[in-house]
């Protein structure tokens, strides 16, 4: 599984309110940008807890993922 294989299934569980393999996973220092609003690890937690049956995950497209970095675009 790739990194954005295994980020895409902790995002998908943390919707579901299981956070166990995104804290496992996403690094202390994550940020994200969300609607243009830049959202650190906890904040992002937030979010995903709050779409819990509210929203479909779409497919995502890997730009850039080597042993230490990932980034995807949704």
């Amino acid at each position: 599984m790739t990194k954005a294989d295994t980020f895409d299934k902790a995002t998908r569980l943390a919707m579901k309110g299981d956070l166990k393999l995104y804290d496992e996973i996403v690094h202390p220092d994550y940020e994200s940008v969300n609607h243009g609003v830049k959202l650190d690890k906890n904040s992002s937690k937030r979010v995903l807890l709050k779409r819990k049956g509210k929203v479909i995950m779409g497919p995502y497209e890997v730009l850039y993922e080597n042993d230490k970095f990932l980034c995807i675009q949704i």
